[in-house]
């Protein structure tokens, strides 16, 4: 889940760009992930119809999505300065 916050704080990504920037190369984890954070008013899903073709799926973080950064980065440092190991 912290992956996906991080990338949607560059800014609004369509779901085929988060797959391959966090590494969910599956679509079902990334689908469950993505529920959970509309579910919880922390991202935006906006579904554009491009005629003809899959519609593309753009998320974007909510003011919500965008207060639990700081919090990220907290944990982020802490592993950091604890050697504690990424995965």
């Amino acid at each position: 889940m912290f992956a996906v916050l991080v990338q949607l704080a560059e800014g609004p990504r369509y779901h085929n760009d988060l797959a391959r920037s966090t590494g969910m190369a599956e679509n079902k984890p990334l689908d469950r992930t993505l529920h959970r954070l509309v579910h919880t008013r922390m991202v935006d899903r906006t579904v554009h119809d491009v005629g003809g073709s899959a519609p593309r799926v753009r998320c974007r973080l909510t003011r919500r999505g965008c207060s639990v950064l700081p919090i990220i980065d907290e944990l982020a440092g802490w592993r950091r300065a604890t050697g504690m190991p990424e995965h």
